[in-house]
């Protein structure tokens, strides 16, 4: 039982030092968290899903959206935000390594189109946009290139290593909570155990 006792003990400290190492991480991340809110002016519910642009090339892949916390944590889903007439959603992601280069809107049925914010997103890499509000009006709207649809389809994938994340950050702090109970009743059951003559 001690020795169990004390691999728990040193693997949950271990673990809590991860912890608090991901936690410094991911504030540092924070600085780079930037949020954008989207309202929709047509008659129609409609889903949304913002994409961005890496590297020279340009390559476009989903944008990497957070939780709105201290700490830079990926949200299940990067896509696929449903908005009814009039309705508002405000979006925070990791500008870092990435620009916010175009809003895909899609109906019930089919794809509206794209609404381009960003017309050049490979320069002056990596910032936040000009604008961080923006409105869905048909008139602006251009038809969808494949690369960004194709990095719009793959932001409705879901995405676990928020999750994941969040388990190494909590999971440790009541391990070793856990193991300390166990270390005093051990402590405590040696100490009351009946001595022979």
């Amino acid at each position: 039982m001690r020795l169990l006792i004390r691999v728990g003990t040193v693997a949950s400290y271990g673990l809590l030092v991860l912890s608090c190492l991901l936690m410094l991480g991911m504030s540092f991340g924070a600085a780079f968290l930037t949020t954008f809110i989207v309202e929709n002016a047509l008659d129609e519910p409609i889903w949304i899903t913002p994409v961005g642009a890496v590297g020279v090339d340009g390559i476009r892949r989903p944008l990497p959206v957070s939780y709105d916390f201290l700490l830079v944590i990926p949200t299940a889903k990067c896509g696929g935000y449903e908005l009814q007439p009039q309705q508002t959603v405000a979006i925070t992601y990791d500008m870092d390594d990435i620009n916010f280069s175009e809003i895909v809107v899609e109906s019930r049925s089919s794809v509206l189109g794209q609404l381009v914010v960003d017309a050049n997103p490979t320069a002056n890499r990596y910032h936040s946009p000009e604008k961080t509000e923006f409105v869905i009006h048909q008139g602006e709207l251009v038809p969808v290139t494949d690369a960004v649809l194709n990095a719009a389809r793959h932001a409705r994938t879901p995405n676990y290593r928020g999750i994941i994340l969040i388990c190494m950050i909590v999971i440790p702090w009541p391990s070793v909570v856990l193991v300390s109970m166990l270390k005093m009743k051990s402590r405590v059951s040696v100490g009351t155990t009946p001595q022979c003559d």
